[in-house]
């Protein structure tokens, strides 16, 4: 599991690729990757980007990508561009993760506490 705070923009977007390099780095990659937003309070459009950019590289490896507890705010943009189509979003994380038939949720170890993206140890 993946978990924004804060900000999803230029400045920080790199923060999310250095998550999104270790998780393919491992050569295994997980069938469920779930994106908790409940704390990103910004998505500008090079967040979104990367947010493609991730999903059509966990589906190209056969991996599915769902967001929970998407901000009313970032919601709208997500609306605008599509994404919300493209990803499912569900309201909470254990619903993303209740609506999964197969798979296993996305293992990281440790967890940082600072805006950007925070990875979760969770194995499934």
């Amino acid at each position: 599991m993946l978990r924004f705070r804060g900000e999803l923009d230029f400045e920080s977007v790199v923060q999310f690729q250095e998550a999104a390099a270790a998780l393919f780095a491992g050569g295994a990659v997980p069938g469920l990757v779930v994106v908790d937003c409940a704390g990103l309070e910004f998505c500008d459009s090079s967040g979104i980007s990367e947010l493609v950019r991730f999903y059509l590289r966990l589906t190209d490896t056969g991996s599915r990508l769902r967001m929970s507890a998407v901000p009313a705010s970032v919601a709208r943009a997500f609306e605008l561009t599509g994404l919300d189509r493209a990803i499912p979003v569900y309201d909470s994380t254990g619903a993303a993760l209740a609506d999964v038939t197969q798979g296993n949720a996305c293992a990281y170890p440790g967890a940082g506490e600072e805006d950007g993206v925070v990875r979760e140890g969770r194995a499934g």
